[in-house]
């Protein structure tokens, strides 16, 4: 018999058992409809690597409210690709059977594509497994800059033990390690590394808790850009009964796009050169649009603008375009919704 069934039925107290985790497709991978939150909070160290490691972040100092975290199709004829809105930022996946992987990055500053995707992880992940790949893509910061970014990311599950957080300790717990190694930024070779630790636990789907450096690399010293972390509730990851009220309100914010992004045109449409959008807003909000291949490749970005209640007008310039159908996306604060574009 099983020495943990033994345990069980003969009722020993004090002792705990522990099955060592294992971060597989079924419990781990993302899932399209789920909303949770997270929480910035002061920068906790990660430790040391290895087994039998002890992390205390009981005294962790929160400092800020919580940021909404979800996932989406973004394009209903690309069900392979996932976006996951955090805030303003916007993060493009494609999920295999077996792993994970980043295809592009937005926000209200800049974008990238990635022609040669960057592999998050590769399922069954468990303690003392790694993997290495090289990622490069292009984009642009505002409207003017050309954006190019390449190097290497390994990911290692590189420790496990004892996670206390407010209220909760979790006597598994198993870190991955994501070390992002940059070469190149824009035209410069600059050499900037991000390393991210993030905990997960029994149970639950999503990371519990991350640590997370920017560090420049100078020829004679370093320098530190930011040093964050982040704490998910358990209350909001953990059993769905528990996780839908969350998604009902969460989901009541950000769907009615349609109530403060009202009376639109996109003219004309089909279109030969120029697309002109012409909307009113019921408050004031942020806005900007962007405008995907058929393939989800960013095209067309407008600059984000911040504007009152009223009526405006946008121009896309399509003149340069294939003929064909694309996807406008249009992005007020952290909501979205896409429109089809003929190009004639």
């Amino acid at each position: 018999m099983n020495i943990r069934v033994l345990l069980f039925t003969a009722g020993i107290a004090g002792v705990q058992v522990l099955s060592a985790i294992e971060l597989t497709a079924d419990s781990n991978r993302l899932e399209v409809g789920e909303a949770f939150v997270k929480m910035l909070v002061e920068y906790q160290e990660p430790g040391r690597a290895g087994t039998k490691c002890r992390w205390d972040f009981r005294g962790m100092q929160i400092l800020s409210e919580e940021l909404p975290v979800e996932y989406f199709i973004p394009d209903s004829s690309h069900m392979d690709i996932l976006c996951g809105r955090e805030g303003r930022n916007r993060y493009y996946y494609r999920q295999g059977s077996d792993s994970l992987w980043c295809v592009g990055h937005e926000n209200a500053t800049f974008y990238i594509d990635y022609a040669r995707p960057e592999l998050l992880l590769r399922y069954p992940f468990a303690y003392g497994d790694s993997l290495t790949s090289r990622f490069e893509g292009a984009g642009r910061y505002g409207q003017r800059i050309p954006l190019f970014v390449g190097g290497t990311t390994t990911v290692t599950a590189d420790a496990e033990g004892e996670l206390r957080l407010p209220g909760e300790t979790f006597g598994n717990a198993l870190r991955v390690h994501t070390a992002r190694r940059y070469v190149r930024i824009c035209k410069d070779s600059l050499s900037v590394s991000v390393d991210t630790y993030a905990w997960f636990v029994p149970q639950n789907r999503y990371p519990v808790f991350e640590s997370e450096t920017s560090t420049l690399h100078g020829t004679q010293v370093d320098t530190i850009l930011s040093a964050v972390s982040f704490y998910y509730p358990p209350d909001y990851l953990s059993g769905e009964s528990d996780r839908s009220a969350d998604d009902e309100s969460i989901e009541e914010e950000i769907l009615p796009i349609e109530n403060v992004f009202t009376e639109a045109e996109y003219l004309p449409n089909p279109v030969e050169s120029d697309l002109t959008i012409k909307y009113k807003l019921t408050r004031s909000a942020s806005v900007w649009f962007t405008l995907h291949s058929s393939a989800g490749i960013c095209l067309r970005r407008t600059p984000s603008r911040e504007e009152d209640e009223g009526e405006y007008s946008v121009l896309v310039p399509m003149s340069g375009l294939m003929p064909g159908v694309y996807t406008l996306y249009v992005h007020v604060d952290d909501k979205v919704l896409s429109v089809n574009i003929i190009k004639g």
